[in-house]
């Protein structure tokens, strides 16, 4: 039986902007360089989480800078590895791939975070705003854990190499993320465009509520997990 292992990288980071609405990628975060002290899993937000000295550099020449800015990424777990198993089906050798330790979660670098002082805007109300935020991101990766023993099972086999197997399957969690995360940033878009121009208690507050709720009932799909990679791996 031959194995073939690769680490599974890091799929996907997306920096969230509020107020103005804009929403832009962002280069994948390198988790061997983040401190973990900086990094907090989804929970109540407080104003102190927001450290950021200045806000980041695509706002300093803008006209209008935004009232916060909240750095959430969602991250794999550093120690999930695809695998390729070969096998002899019908005669052909076919390379079988899985991966193991699959897990999704959303978490918010403080040192990247800020809050501008010089608004007038209620504390409480852009706290509860960028909770949503933050909240929609940690649903949309409680999905896809509540989906990874699916989603391993449609991985693509190879009748090619072991190698082929490996790239195939990171084409396709690729794909399979880019369009959660492209719901995510509609459902984010939606949020900002019936609660940031103006003052708007009411409409976020539904929206808190529903958010609250499907996290509830995704709650047994919450991981929670050790962000630093393992030591020559």
């Amino acid at each position: 039986m031959f194995i073939h292992m690769r680490r599974l990288r890091m799929l996907t980071s997306l920096f969230l902007f509020i107020l103005p609405n804009l929403l832009s990628a962002r280069p994948p975060l390198d988790l061997s360089k983040v401190d973990s002290l900086d990094l907090t899993g989804y929970r109540s937000l407080e104003r102190a989480d927001f450290k950021g000295a200045h806000a980041p550099k695509q706002f300093l020449h803008g006209p209008v800078l935004p009232v916060a800015v909240s750095c959430i990424y969602v991250v794999v777990n550093p120690r999930a590895r695809i695998y390729a198993e070969s096998r002899m089906i019908d005669g052909v050798a076919t390379f079988i791939p899985s991966i193991s330790d699959l897990a999704f979660q959303a978490v918010l670098s403080r040192s990247c975070s800020w809050w501008n002082d010089e608004h007038n805007v209620s504390p409480a109300y852009v706290l509860e705003h960028e909770q949503v935020h933050f909240a929609l991101y940690e649903i949309a990766s409680r999905k896809l854990n509540k989906d990874a023993v699916g989603l391993i099972r449609a991985l693509p086999v190879s009748t090619e190499s072991a190698q082929a197997a490996v790239t195939a399957t990171q084409r396709f969690l690729q794909e399979r993320l880019n369009r959660t995360m492209q719901q995510v940033v509609n459902d984010n878009a939606l949020f900002d465009r019936e609660t940031s121009f103006g003052f708007q208690p009411e409409r976020q507050q539904r929206w808190r509520k529903t958010v609250d709720g499907d996290l509830s009932q995704l709650t047994e799909h919450t991981v929670d997990l050790e962000l630093h990679p393992p030591a020559g791996r």
